[in-house]
């Protein structure tokens, strides 16, 4: 999901509307990868979650978009 605020923590209520439209010209791209495992020994199951926030630039870059012209940028 694309932000505008890098901060991992961005707590809203769950009754507050999503704001769909500024996907497009936000600066931050949220990505999490989430896994399921068990232990081998304990057979004890981890839900663990990473989660990065890139910059719009270096994600375009990365995927081998053209850049903006860097009017999302703060």
């Amino acid at each position: 999901m694309w932000y505008h605020d890098p901060a991992l923590f961005q707590p809203r209520s769950q009754y507050a509307p999503r704001d769909r439209t500024h996907g497009s010209r936000a600066g931050y791209l949220r990505s999490e990868k989430q896994v399921i495992m068990r232990l081998p020994q304990t057979r004890a199951v981890v839900f663990a979650i990473h989660t990065r926030v890139l910059a719009r630039a270096d994600v375009m870059r990365q995927w081998g978009a053209p850049q903006d012209d860097g009017a999302a940028q703060p």
